[in-house]
């Protein structure tokens, strides 16, 4: 489900879901599928089939951190996962040492992206 999530193979997702994959499954650094989507239809289909969207990995990353440093389509993953519940208070991270999604905007320059957090 990682690879198909990080490939953006909807179809063989959806057949893994539906042929049981637990869709919030974590790898040996505690980092889900929906860290890894690619593409807003394959973080919908995750979301849809109950992903968590603020499951943290080891590092206290959420699927949104991953948004902002990995893909082409980081906007639009970003707000489906705020539309869905993803948390951007800043105190959450702060008080555990980590940047929130907005500050690693800010580190990244992302200045386009900033408005939707």
């Amino acid at each position: 489900l990682h690879i198909c999530a990080a490939l953006n193979r909807v179809k063989v997702a959806g057949i893994l879901l539906k042929s049981g994959a637990d869709v919030n499954a974590a790898n040996y650094k505690g980092t889900t599928a929906l860290h890894y989507a690619s593409t807003p239809e394959i973080a919908k289909l995750l979301i849809d089939a109950g992903a968590n969207v603020n499951a943290r990995n080891e590092d206290g990353e959420t699927p949104l951190h991953f948004a902002q440093y990995h893909f082409t389509h980081s906007l639009e993953i970003s707000k489906l996962l705020i539309d869905s519940g993803a948390t951007v208070d800043n105190s959450t991270w702060m008080s555990k040492g980590l940047d929130s999604p907005l500050q690693l905007l800010a580190r990244l320059r992302k200045t386009s992206d900033i408005n939707i957090l």
